[in-house]
This record gives C-alpha cells, structure tokens and sequence, in this order.
C-alpha cells in the first residue's frame, strides 16, 4: 500500500513526518500522518513528486509499488481508455522535467515544446482532415 510504501521511505530517509512536510512544501504534517496512516486519498501529482524526490526513491515505487522496468512503453492498452493511475504518474513524471530545467525563458521554450506537440494532429485526425 502507498501509506507502508511512504513511511518506510520516510523512515529509511531518516525524516520526520514534519520534516518531509517542510522538504516538499505545500503539505502539512498532517497530511502526512493521514497519507501514512491511509486516511487520505492520496497526494497530489505534484506532492507525489516532491515527496519521491526528498525522500530519494523512484516516483513508480512509491506510487505503485513496483519497480519500473521500461519507461514510456505504449502498448495496445495504452489506447483503450482512460487510466487515472498512469495519468497520475505521468503528470508527476512531467511535473519532475519541468522542475528539473533551470531558468524562466528554457521553462517557457519547455511549456512551448509541450503545447506543439498536444496541439500537432495526430495520425487518424491528419487522415481526416486531407
């Protein structure tokens, strides 16, 4: 479970529920506590993120509890609907790139590169609109 998978890493990390509160920012030790005692729905896209980059473990662990073997894989099951659990990891995932890149004007090229590539049609609309 998410709560286990946190406090061990909370632990391992030598933190206290305060101190990963204070290190991801925007979380109380509060919700902590219910995130670990498995009160609480769960966090953020953004805290999950912060939270798995303070306490130094793979963001698909600490939200799935398995270990990630290919990234960005596509398989047919990618295509067949909407799945809250890869969404929520894959807007975490984006949250941590865009965190990673320094600077206001190469965030802005950053947001850019995401939004042509949302807005650029994809194949079955291309065919469609020919």
């Amino acid at each position: 479970m998410f709560s286990e998978r946190l406090k061990e890493a909370r632990v391992r990390a030598g933190l206290s529920q305060a101190e990963l509160a204070r290190e991801v920012g925007g979380i109380s030790r509060a919700a902590v506590s219910a995130l670990e005692a498995g009160t609480s729905k769960g966090p953020r896209p953004e805290n999950l993120a912060a939270m798995a980059m303070v306490l130094g473990v793979d963001i698909y662990w600490l939200a799935t509890g398995k270990a990630q073997s290919v990234q960005n894989s596509e398989s047919p099951s990618d295509s067949t609907g909407p799945n809250p659990g890869a969404d929520v990891l894959m807007l975490a995932e984006l949250i941590e790139l865009f965190q990673s890149v320094d600077g206001y004007k190469d965030r802005r090229r950053f947001l850019d590169s995401v939004r042509a590539l949302i807005e650029q049609p994809t194949g079955q609309e291309a065919g469609q609109q020919a």
